[in-house]
């Protein structure tokens, strides 16, 4: 369990450090930088020690496509969120991906909801709406309502991005058994690939989308270390060695970690109606997971 704890602790500080990043580097710039070097890193690993895994396979073209646009949709929106709203409280709603994912499975895969799985969902969704109440009712100076509630919406996105790169990588690896590494790799550098045209096309090159170097470059070398080079690799051994619900349920802690490390780094208040949005959620993930072993005992 130590393992998962950790882990979540390090991916917090993609939304600790990404919304500091974001004062200094345009959103989808942001991720387009790094998901290339990302991928030819996880390339370059395969080509040094499992060299026969990589090769063309045509039935999979579509589906590094759509993994690596998925990908930079999760990732460049999630730091467009992150401009209008506290990095805890888009932590939280990240958190809600393996509901979103059951959504999707209940809708394209037939994988049908139980009324207990439905209150959950219910549940979990309610419990973030106290927190966009409250960040409405006292809005940041220079925000609008419109561009907080997009920021609430851009993360909601985020999360679509992100269970629809699961579902991608998932039909390669499962469906057309290409190996998991090597699509990752190809995926992430496509996705940086296109993510850098939208980039040049949508954001102000002057001539980078970002203001002043020295302070950007810190933050960009902290979330492609930590997110990039270490967090992927570990991920992929947490599930090779625990249950994924176990890894899933850990995504509780990755909010707490959020807002305490802007806390003690930045200064950011934790209101009491964050740890009541954290506890309902917690509860809705209990409901969840208890009925989804339920199911699975029953098979």
């Amino acid at each position: 369990m130590l393992p998962i704890v950790l882990f979540y602790g390090l991916i917090s500080g993609v939304f600790a450090f990404g919304k500091q990043a974001v004062l200094y580097v345009q959103p989808i710039f942001l991720s387009s930088s790094r998901l290339p070097f990302a991928g030819l890193a996880i390339l370059a690993y395969q080509f040094v020690f499992r060299r026969h895994q990589i090769y063309y396979q045509r039935a999979c073209v579509f589906f590094l496509f759509l993994y690596g646009i998925a990908l930079l949709i999760g990732d460049s929106f999630r730091f467009t969120a992150m401009l209008t709203i506290p990095a805890p409280n888009s932590a939280l709603i990240s958190a809600t991906g393996p509901f979103v994912t059951a959504i999707v499975a209940h809708f394209l895969l037939k994988e049908y909801l139980t009324v207990r799985k439905a209150v959950a969902l219910v549940l979990g969704f309610l419990s973030i709406v106290p927190l966009i109440m409250n960040n409405l009712s006292a809005l940041p100076e220079g925000q609008s309502t419109q561009q907080v509630l997009f920021g609430y919406f851009a993360s909601f996105i985020s999360v679509v991005g992100f269970v629809g790169s699961a579902y991608a990588l998932k039909i390669l690896t499962s469906r057309l058994k290409y190996p998991p590494l090597t699509a990752a790799g190809i995926g992430t550098v496509i996705g940086g690939l296109v993510g850098l045209c939208a980039s040049w096309i949508y954001e102000i090159w002057t001539p980078l989308p970002l203001t002043t170097m020295h302070e950007a470059f810190p933050f960009l070398l902290l979330l492609f270390v930590g997110h990039n080079i270490i967090g992927y690799p570990v991920f992929a051994y947490l599930i090779n060695k625990y249950p994924i619900t176990l890894v899933s349920f850990g995504q509780l802690t990755l909010p707490l970690f959020t807002a305490l490390l802007r806390y003690f780094l930045f200064g950011d208040p934790i209101s009491w109606l964050f740890g009541v949005s954290l506890i309902v959620l917690s509860g809705a993930f209990y409901i969840f997971y208890t009925e989804t072993k339920k199911q699975d005992a029953t098979v």
